[in-house]
Order: structure tokens, then C-alpha cells, then sequence
């Protein structure tokens, strides 16, 4: 009996009577198993910030909330779990093709989220930042790049934080009977709520101004402002340097070509804000 047959049967008591492979990744493997779970079985982990125990406890609390799938299994010691198959309706669009009622869902589903209140680890998005950009051995647009984190430290590391996601790709946001899921929490922890609305704009390349001015009004509702965009704007830009290190220094741990791949998708992000900040310079007012 193998690895996939002995956490199934140890977790649900069932038999592997049915096997699919969603994902054969560079993380994780993911099985649809019965037509009923979902498999993941850790392969990496982004250590040391990645916590399996961290992990369950967060989705723990998000799961009242509706807001991820339902958790059979959790192994604390490897990450390995088991929970519902969502047969979704759809993942997040990328690019500029989210509708209306798609933003708005999403940014109902980050309220409820930011919501959540407990003893949670903080993501560390500075130290994070630093020890990828010195893994990765790489120094990108440093004079751009010193701008941003000369101007976000003026206000993100003081604002208050929140239970973010962290990491909200389209892969990981899930249309289903319609309410917005999300999975993979493997990065979720304390952050500043800026983070996951950058999160969703710049990790799935939505750079039309009307609707991300739209996603941030559904998420502030009568609050909102044009500082609060400057500063996700800001934020976005800081999260594409981050993810192209992160991305730099995994390839080198790996070899594995598609993390080249993000790298590259974040440093086409890179060169889009810069461009974005040379054509509109009231952006970098944050105060």
C-alpha cells in the first residue's frame, strides 16, 4: 500500500477506490480521490516560515466562515491533508476579465476573512522579503525598488494587522454555488490587509483602473479613498519584487524551470508599475 492509499485509509477509513491527479507541482501533489477528497501531499516547504501546525490552526478558524473547504485530515508533522472535492464553477479570472459581481464576491470573502480574530503567527513580510532577495543573489531595479520600500515604511509595518491569505493567485480562489473558496493557506498569517488586496490585483494581472477601483470601493465600502489606492498600488508593486526573488531563489534550490517562469511574470509586473508611476507620479502620495 502506498503513501496516497495509507493517508486516505488512516484519515476516512475508506479504500482508494478512485484516483485523479489535479497537480503534479513543485510544492505539492494534489489527488482527487473518490470524487469526494482532495489529497495534498507536501513536497517543500518555504522554510523557515512555513509551519504546518500554523496552518491548521488557521484553517481551523477560517472554516466556520465558510470560507474554505471542509478539513477531514490534517498531519501537523508533514502538511499532508485531506478535505472536501469542490467541483468549482470556475477560479478567479486573471487578467482584466474579472466581472462586477466576481470582485465584489471576492472582496465579501477578504472582509469576512480580515475578520477573524486570534493568536496567529505574523507573516514576517520584511524578513521574508530580505532573506528571498539574499537567497536569491539577485539586486532588481534597486532604485525603483528602494523608492517603494522607502515609501511603504512610512505606513505598512505600523497600520494594524489582520488574518490574510497572503497568497491569493487565481489556482488558490475558488467560484463555487456562489461564494467565493478559498484554498492553500500555506502562507496565511498575520499581514497587513493591503497585502491580499495586492494580492488579488497583482497576482492576477489586473491592471484596468476601473475595476480595481471598483474591487477596493466593495472592500471599503463609504471609507474608501484615493490614498487607500496609492497604497495598494504601492503594496503591488512591492509584492512583485518579493515574489520574483522568492521565485529567484527556489529556482536555485530546485532547478525547477517554472519558477523561472514566475520570476519573469513578476518582473514584466516590475516594469508595469514603473511605467504605471512614470505616467501617473500623484500615485506616490500616501499621506
Amino acid at each position: 500500500m502506498g503513501i496516497i492509499e495509507n493517508v486516505f485509509k488512516q484519515a476516512t477509513g475508506q479504500n482508494v477506490t478512485s484516483l485523479t491527479i489535479l497537480e503534479n507541482g513543485f510544492s505539492n501533489d494534489t489527488y482527487r480521490i473518490n470524487n469526494e477528497y482532495t489529497l495534498r501531499l507536501k513536497k517543500t516547504s518555504d522554510a523557515p516560515f512555513y509551519s504546518p501546525v500554523e496552518e491548521k490552526k488557521i484553517i481551523d478558524a477560517v472554516s466556520p466562515f465558510r470560507l474554505t473547504p471542509k478539513l477531514f485530515y490534517f498531519d501537523t508533522a508533514t502538511g499532508n491533508k485531506l478535505e472536501r472535492y469542490l467541483e468549482q464553477e470556475e477560479y478567479f479570472p486573471k487578467g482584466n476579465m474579472a466581472s462586477s459581481h466576481e470582485l465584489s464576491l471576492m472582496a465579501s470573502a477578504l472582509k469576512r476573512l480580515h475578520s477573524i480574530t486570534g493568536n496567529f503567527k505574523s507573516f514576517y513580510t520584511r524578513d521574508r522579503y530580505q532573506t528571498y532577495k539574499a537567497a536569491s543573489k539577485e539586486d532588481l531595479d534597486p532604485e525603483f525598488e528602494e523608492k517603494i520600500a522607502d515609501l511603504l515604511g512610512t505606513f505598512y509595518h505600523t497600520e494594524p494587522q489582520v488574518l490574510c491569505h497572503n497568497d491569493l493567485w487565481s489556482d488558490n480562489i475558488l467560484y463555487y454555488k456562489g461564494m467565493v473558496v478559498l484554498i492553500d493557506f500555506e502562507f496565511a498569517g498575520l499581514n497587513n490587509p493591503l497585502f491580499d488586496l495586492a494580492s488579488v490585483i497583482g497576482e492576477n494581472e489586473i491592471t484596468n483602473q476601473d475595476l480595481i477601483v471598483e474591487f477596493l470601493k466593495d472592500y471599503y465600502g463609504r471609507a474608501y479613498n484615493e490614498i487607500q489606492l496609492h497604497k495598494v498600488l504601492l503594496t503591488v508593486a512591492m509584492e512583485h519584487f518579493l515574489w520574483y526573488y522568492w521565485a529567484k531563489q527556489r529556482y536555485l534550490q530546485t532547478r525547477h524551470p517554472a519558477f523561472l517562469i514566475i520570476a519573469e511574470s513578476k518582473k514584466e509586473g516590475i516594469a508595469l508599475m514603473k511605467a504605471l508611476y512614470a505616467d501617473h507620479p500623484e500615485y506616490w502620495t500616501v499621506a
